[in-house]
Parts: structure tokens; sequence; C-alpha cells
């Protein structure tokens, strides 16, 4: 929370450190890394009331905020609609209701909601952002049918300091997003059931066709599939400060992507379920070129940094080919083999 108040000369700032809950000041505007955080709240609302139909009656913009338990509810939210959630307010699908919040309104802003039971279909999440500009913070979201929260064909997402477990099949999914930030957050326990065969795509995230994705301070554990992945025509990745621990396949898992920067993560403990060859790494770069790797911590994975080519063809930018990957000046610690090596 920067404020600058003075009209001339020098400017009186100040600096608020640590997680959302604690950037925000007793007064002025609330803000963390630019986004709003605290709001004149327009309507409440109580348990009994239709959510989706207050947010189709109600201007774009309103601030909602929700009390107590909601059942069975289903909300598609207008442009720049807020939904805060007071102490203990809960959305629960009861197991057949596909989706809390999706729609494609642009500047959605999600915040302090457990989010919990819905029956969304395979690839689909709970919380599921279509238009750009969404804003999900610090919310709980469990024991969904699918994926906790997705973000799909929807640019600069900023996905932060939720806590995102025990869902079917994937924690976070995102695909074709350009500029969206996934940070803070907890992951863990996803695809907790072996519901799905993570190969194809559970565990802790799948990233699909991003651009400039910046996945940064999660701390991503005990997934049945690898902690954090990107798979296919990935471009300018950045995974920065994770703490990646106890996932059955590799850790962090860059496969037929491009460029990107893995760098100052801990990874603990990953890749025990995927152990052939030069698979389940701590770091596992599959098909994939252009890629730095540095200041990175592992101890006690399957493998430690691994690369890997196989034939698996082209996408936007060209071959699939692990070529161009410097890695240098991490600390490898009891974690199986380094290297590269192709299977054709």
């Amino acid at each position: 929370y920067m404020r600058f108040s003075n009209k001339s000369g020098p400017a009186d700032a100040e600096l608020f450190t640590g997680g959302y809950r604690f950037a925000i000041p007793a007064s002025g505007l609330p803000t963390f890394r630019g986004v709003v955080t605290n709001f004149k709240v327009d309507v409440e609302v109580y348990p009994g009331q239709n959510i989706g139909d207050l947010a189709r009656n109600k201007p774009e913009g309103t601030v909602f905020r929700l009390h107590g338990v909601h059942y069975g509810q289903s909300v598609k939210p207008r442009n720049g609609q807020v939904f805060i959630g007071a102490a203990g307010a809960t959305m629960d699908g009861q197991g057949r209701v596909d989706h809390a919040f999706r729609s494609t309104a642009r500047d959605v802003h999600i915040q302090g909601l457990e989010v919990t039971n819905y029956g969304s279909p395979v690839q689909h999440g709970a919380i599921e952002a279509r238009g750009d500009g969404w804003v999900i913070i610090g919310n709980e979201v469990s024991y969904n049918d699918a994926v906790g929260i997705r973000v799909y064909d929807a640019d600069r997402a900023i996905v932060m300091d939720n806590n995102v477990h025990h869902n079917d099949q994937t924690g976070f999914g995102a695909s074709f997003t350009t500029d969206s930030l996934f940070e803070n957050n907890v992951i863990a326990y996803n695809n907790y059931n072996n519901t799905f065969n993570w190969g194809f795509e559970a565990g802790g995230t799948k990233f699909w066709s991003t651009t400039n994705l910046v996945v940064r301070g999660n701390h991503s554990h005990h997934n049945r599939g690898p902690g954090l992945w990107t798979d296919h025509d990935n471009v300018g990745t950045v995974y920065e400060g994770n703490l990646v621990e106890d996932n059955y396949a590799a850790g962090i898992f860059h496969e037929i992507s491009y460029n990107a920067t893995i760098r100052n993560n801990t990874l603990r403990r990953n890749g025990f379920g995927h152990d052939a060859w030069l698979w389940g790494g701590g770091i596992t770069l599959s098909s994939s070129g252009g890629v730095k790797v540095y200041g990175n911590r592992l101890e006690d994975n399957h493998n430690g940094i691994t690369m890997v080519q196989q034939s698996r063809g082209g996408g936007d930018l060209g071959a699939w080919k692990t070529r161009n990957n410097v890695v240098t000046n991490n600390t490898i610690i009891d974690s199986g083999i380094s290297g590269a090596a192709e299977d054709i």
C-alpha cells in the first residue's frame, strides 16, 4: 500500500509487507500490489437470497457481501462486480451445480469466500474466469469435482492468497491467457482420490498455451500429479520463489513449451510416483527450449534437474525442442540423476 499525500515536493510513502490481510491500513484506499481489497458494500446477501438473480439485476460494479452458507447457487457476474465474504461465508454446490462463478465479464473480483462441493465438468473450474482482469483473492476452494480455479481465454488475471485443496482433478487451470499472475497460493492434495490419470491432466496445476505467466511464492504439496505444470505452447513463463513438496510427479514440469525462467524455488521429495528414466525430477523440462534454471534448491527428489527430448512435433513458435537451455548455480542434494537425454 503506497500513499502519496503531498501535493508538491517529496512524497510521503508507507510500505506494508506480507499477505494481503496484513497489507490493509486502517484508513485510506487499501490496495495490495495494485489490487483494491477493501470496498464500500452496496448489497448485503444472506442465505435464501438468489445471488445469481441479484448479480443479473444489479448494475455493473456492484459490490456484494455474502453472509452465511449459500447452497446450490451459481453466479454469472457482470462487468466489475465484486463478491466478498463476511467471516464464514460459504458457497456449497451440493455436488449438483457446475460453477459457483463463471462468466465472460471483465474485472470481476471474488474475495474471502469458501467455495466447495461444486460438480464441475472435467477441466472446468468451480470458479471460472472467462473475462479479462479477474481478481480471485483470499478464498478457500476445496472438494470440487474437477478444477478449483480456472482462467480460460482471459488475460491479466490475478489469483492470489487462495487455499486450493482436495479438488478431484487439479487445483488451478489456465489456458489461452496473457499476463496472468498466480501468487502466494496453497495448492495441496488435489486429485486426492486418484480419480484422474495425472498424465492427462491432474495434480497441482495445469497451464496450457499461456503467455508471460507468473507463478510466484506458492506452496504446492501432496498433489497426485506434478506440483506446478506448464504443458503445451507456454511462452515467457516465470516460476519464482515457490515451495514445491511431496508431489507424485515432477515438482516443476515444463513440457512442450518455450522460453521460461525457473529461479529461486525450493523443491523437496517430488517425483516418486513417476520414477522411470529421467522423469520425476524436482525440475523436469520436456521437449522445451530457451529455459533458464538457476538459484533453485532441490532436496530428496526422485531425480534432480532433468531435460528430455522426444518427438513431440511443434506449436505456434516452432518445433518443441530441448535446446538452448541454461542450468546454473542450483543446489541439488540426494536427488537421483540430473542431466539430459533423448529417446529418438
